[in-house]
């Protein structure tokens, strides 16, 4: 009976740890801007793009605008990066990666990356973030690029 109850607390304890878990971007603080978008108005000096019932933050990389990315409470998260940027390094954080098709002439991958809860599904398979090489850079959006290419 003790080792029913100790089994069922150990279940319930993973439970909540699963549930707990924040999204962590720190593998992405290399990123040269970034725009996060959401359905509130954020108290920031930025001026955002509205599209609908979304507000769309740009951010250049700095200290302070990293913080933002503590709150949580964003509905898409889209960082760019420069094209000198280790594309290879930067995929070693992701948990899988296909490539995609393409379109306008800029290669589309998807995959999983385990530190970000949300997800959707690609093609059947379960993914939550977007990456594209274009002429000038890369950018990545989790769970997908919002803003277009």
């Amino acid at each position: 009976m003790k080792r029913m109850i100790g089994f069922f607390i150990m279940i319930i304890l993973l439970l909540l740890v699963g549930f707990i878990k924040e999204d962590n971007f720190s593998a992405f603080y290399s990123f040269s801007k970034m725009t996060l978008v959401t359905t509130e108005k954020l108290d920031s000096k930025a001026e955002p793009i509205i599209s609908g019932n979304q507000y769309y933050y740009t951010f250049e990389n700095t200290n302070e605008n990293i913080k933002l990315l503590e709150d949580n409470s964003f509905d898409c998260y889209i960082f760019y990066f420069d094209l000198e940027l280790n594309a290879n390094k930067l995929m070693e954080n992701f948990d899988y990666i296909y490539q995609g098709g393409s379109a306008q002439d800029y290669l589309i991958y998807y995959g999983y990356y385990s530190n970000f809860k949300d997800y959707r599904y690609v093609d059947g398979k379960k993914i939550n973030f977007q990456l594209a090489k274009t002429g000038e850079g890369w950018i990545l959006g989790l769970p997908l690029i919002e803003t277009g290419f």
